[in-house]
């Protein structure tokens, strides 16, 4: 039995305290038919709701429960789940082994600092000890033919260009490496040909004329929507073969399949201020892209020539627009 002097305390924001006053004990008959009072609810802090709730020390209480979820920890059979959906699309496609891939040394390097190497060398043919020296005659964009000469017999014991050609262009000459790929890194990071010279400026690398960069932006983008079309097929021939895998078809090799496809755009996603807009039809089976296409709301070619059309013949200009 419960004592007179029992009270029950609530404590609110930890400064009010609620008690009951003592009263006496009701009688057996009126103890039977009578409800008991409500219980006062506490008001809880943001504190109270945030920390993990201690067991209460009062009878007759029911306890203060506040929900507390311990942080999460992935289990040992979580880990070693099923791969992603991006893991199953990266396995479709095999990667070459990382030993057979040539490394390509290309470092950025002080001429300067090579011809002082090179000034304590001998030349093979007279074996003298003034050195050689190292003479810059001709430039293609960013390749520069270097030729060592000794300083004694002037003969010429090495000559080569500080880059590659590359063999595998249609293009002839075969354009150098390093022009190729300083104008698709330029292009990649959302420099033109001008913004590009500013960069060599700072850099002190030789530049590129503008009219080199846009010849060879040209014959990248070329290049790249023929690689494009490559990627698209390769993938298009690995949903086909998930497609029978997965459905046990018995289908003929030429015969046409019918696959669930979804579309999605960049366009919405990056706000109207952005200039270019990409759609991408991608299997629902695999993920991946079969197709892709992109519009520009801006062109810069138009841009200038329709400024120097308007410039120059103005009634032209309105034909031309």
């Amino acid at each position: 039995r419960e004592s007179d002097q029992e009270s029950h305390a609530f404590t609110s924001q930890g400064s009010s305290v609620l008690q009951h006053e003592p009263h006496h004990q009701p009688q057996p008959e009126q103890q039977r038919h009578s409800a008991p009072e409500p219980e006062p609810e506490p008001q809880l802090t943001v504190r109270q709701t945030l920390e993990e709730p201690q067991p209460s020390t009062s009878r007759g209480d029911t306890g203060l429960v506040i929900p507390y979820h311990p942080p999460r920890t992935p289990s040992s059979s979580e880990e070693d789940a099923e791969p992603t959906r991006s893991e199953n699309k990266l396995a479709l496609f095999p990667v070459p082994d990382a030993h057979n891939v040539a490394s390509i040394k290309r470092k950025i390097v002080d001429l300067t600092q090579i011809e002082e190497i090179v000034a304590d060398l001998k030349c093979h043919h007279c074996l003298s000890g003034n050195g050689l020296a190292m003479e810059k005659l001709i430039r293609f964009g960013f390749a520069i033919k270097l030729v060592i000469v000794c300083r004694h017999c002037g003969e010429t014991p090495s000559s080569k260009f500080s880059s590659a050609r590359n063999l595998n262009s249609i293009s002839t000459p075969k354009p150098f490496v390093i022009d190729e790929a300083a104008t698709m890194s330029s292009l990649l990071a959302g420099m033109g040909p001008y913004s590009f010279r500013n960069f060599c400026e700072y850099m002190e690398p030789p530049g590129m004329h503008p009219k080199t960069f846009n010849k060879i932006a040209k014959r990248l983008y070329s290049q790249n929507e023929v690689l494009g079309e490559e990627v698209f097929t390769q993938a298009a021939g690995l949903d086909r073969q998930e497609l029978i895998r997965q459905y046990h078809l018995a289908v003929e090799k030429k015969s046409l399949l019918d696959i669930a496809v979804s579309y999605d755009g960049s366009w919405l996603t990056r706000g109207h201020k952005f200039l270019a807009g990409i759609g991408c039809v991608m299997d629902v089976l695999t993920g991946l892209i079969i197709d892709e296409y992109v519009l520009f709301l801006c062109c810069h070619i138009c841009a200038r020539t329709g400024a120097w059309i308007k410039r120059e013949t103005p009634q032209r200009y309105d034909r031309w627009f």
